[in-house]
């Protein structure tokens, strides 16, 4: 449980990092590069380290939740479709959807052509 936690805090410092350096014009990109790059580790993490799953809920659970995240994902997808934009925001919804999880499975193919 502690490795999750450190992992976990990791990955948010790490995207809450990388935010404040893209800055609020660019906060939309950042935040979908930031998923699908996080997608993608955990796609590497689930085969490569499936069987040390104490370190894989470290990295997976923790580093990768920390560093992704659905709730600023949520809130700004709300935002923009409060402030008149829903096409942008349903966009950026259904960019995520269907990148997180092909960032996920590249990962996992990857993770296995090169020998798990």
């Amino acid at each position: 449980m502690l490795m999750i936690g450190v992992g976990g805090a990791a990955g948010a410092l790490l995207r809450s990092g990388a935010l404040g350096l893209a800055g609020d014009d660019a906060a939309i990109r950042a935040l979908l590069s930031i998923n699908i790059i996080g997608s993608f580790w955990l796609g590497l993490a689930v085969v490569r380290l499936r069987r040390q799953p104490d370190f894989l809920a470290a990295v997976g659970t923790g580093f990768c939740g920390g560093f992704t995240s659905l709730s600023s994902f949520a809130v700004q997808v709300a935002e923009l479709i409060g402030e008149g934009r829903a096409t942008v925001g349903i966009g950026l919804a259904v960019v995520t959807a269907l990148s997180t999880v092909a960032g996920i499975d590249l990962g996992i193919r990857i993770s296995r052509e090169t020998g798990e």
